[in-house]
């Protein structure tokens, strides 16, 4: 099924991290790529709008609130993220994301306005995020070749767990137009399940006004595994080494 969306103001928080912790975390085929010897995780919050591409947009359905953690990955030489947590806000999406998607998706409180946000998962009260900003009013697209596009040019989202088939999705929208701030991290605890351990400001953060979307279905991209050997976790999932002076993926 292929899915209209809008993403609108979109806030990104971007916090480095070590390979090996993050590659217990990703499914053994699909390789974690880092930007200046690190990995990166990323929240990402922003305002969706969606609807089935042959259908209008439905008051109760088709507005909510989202939260996903990602980080980056390829897959035979194919960029993209991976997606670690989705939290929501509005049940009746979540409901309908879980039947028509493979989408993770968890229902969460969660506030959002042009000062402040805030998540918590209705499972798990232990895990929060809390921060305030300050927009910025000025944006603009993203010079290739830099973190800044690195992290946010992103078209394509990849699904895969052991022993069973990696299937992706791409996207098509504009490029990003956006700029960085400083945020304010008030709480940080949301990804306390995955043993993670960050620091409590983002490294990099960015925000954008949003871009218009077509979220593609899904497809399989790598049949199912056989068999799983037994690895350290950098050889097993696979770490690919992406410096400042190479390209941007996921394009």
């Amino acid at each position: 099924m292929t899915w209209s969306q809008r993403w609108l103001d979109c806030l990104f928080l971007h916090f480095p991290l070590s390979a090996a912790a993050v590659a217990r975390l990703v499914p053994p085929r699909l390789e974690v790529e880092t930007f200046g010897g690190s990995a990166w995780i990323s929240y990402v919050l922003f305002r969706l709008k969606l609807r089935p591409a042959w259908i209008p947009f439905l008051p109760g359905f088709s507005s909510l609130l989202e939260l996903n953690v990602r980080t980056y990955v390829r897959h035979r030489g194919q960029s993209g993220i991976y997606f670690l947590r989705m939290f929501a806000d509005n049940q009746l999406a979540i409901a309908a994301a879980r039947l028509l998607t493979p989408l993770p998706y968890e229902h969460a409180r969660m506030t959002y306005d042009s000062h402040s946000a805030s998540c918590q998962p209705i499972a798990g009260a232990e895990r929060r995020l809390s921060l305030q900003f300050t927009p910025p009013t000025s944006f603009s697209e993203l010079r290739s070749g830099t973190l800044d596009a690195w992290l946010l040019e992103r078209y394509r989202l990849f699904i895969g767990r052991p022993n069973a088939a990696v299937i992706a999705a791409d996207a098509e929208h504009p490029p990003w137009r956006a700029a960085t701030l400083a945020p304010r991290i008030i709480e940080n605890t949301l990804c306390a399940d995955l043993g993670l351990t960050f620091v409590m400001q983002p490294a990099i953060a960015h925000y954008s006004p949003g871009v218009s979307a077509r979220f593609a279905a899904f497809h399989t991209v790598a049949a199912p595994s056989r068999h799983v050997g037994q690895s350290t976790a950098l050889s097993h999932r696979g770490v690919t080494q992406v410096r400042a002076a190479g390209r941007c993926g996921g394009r």
